[in-house]
């Protein structure tokens, strides 16, 4: 059964100091580029099509929007991601719009709290503090444009294949 999640991969203008960091501490460096997870990994035999089209149907009449990650978040279990803080609202929005729908709400993960972001690292728990002090933040942030939202297939070895893209409404914003 294939792993496939949905997901936005934006456009950084910081992606070479943030690819010299996931180089040093995020072990899927090699396998996929930064990006924000609106619905995690889950398996299910549903077909490609059937996925492209009900993901279409529940983002349709959303608009692209500005998004900015302009501080350092960790947990417990020893990641460490770029926030994001200003379009958070939205990204919510989209992730709760995305596993209220029956086709997701199984593979909804309540283990862990939805907090949109960029994973930078995954480090040993008694390192954390110490690879964030020798983070220059103010390398990684960037402010972007979201106008797509992806989906992936996870492949074995845990490649990234980005198999679907569709676009957000353009148009200004208020």
């Amino acid at each position: 059964m294939p792993w496939r999640s949905i997901l936005i991969f934006p456009k950084i203008s910081t992606a070479i100091a943030i690819q010299h960091v996931r180089e040093h501490f995020d072990p899927l460096v090699s396998h996929i580029r930064p990006h924000i997870s609106l619905v995690f990994p889950f398996q299910s035999e549903m077909p490609d099509t059937i996925l492209i089209e009900k993901v279409t149907q529940i983002i349709s009449g959303t608009s692209a929007f500005p998004a900015a990650c302009t501080r350092l978040g960790h947990d417990d279990n020893g990641y460490i991601w770029l926030e994001a803080d200003q379009g958070r609202d939205t990204f919510t929005k989209l992730h709760d719009q995305l596993y209220s729908d029956p086709v997701f709400a199984p593979f909804l993960r309540r283990d862990i709290p939805f907090q949109p972001h960029i994973t930078i690292a995954k480090v040993n728990q008694g390192n954390t503090d110490k690879i964030i002090a020798g983070i220059k933040i103010q390398d990684l942030c960037f402010s972007t444009l979201i106008n797509a939202i992806s989906i992936e297939r996870v492949a074995a070895n845990n490649d990234s294949d980005e198999f679907a893209k569709m676009n957000l409404i353009s148009g200004k914003q208020h």
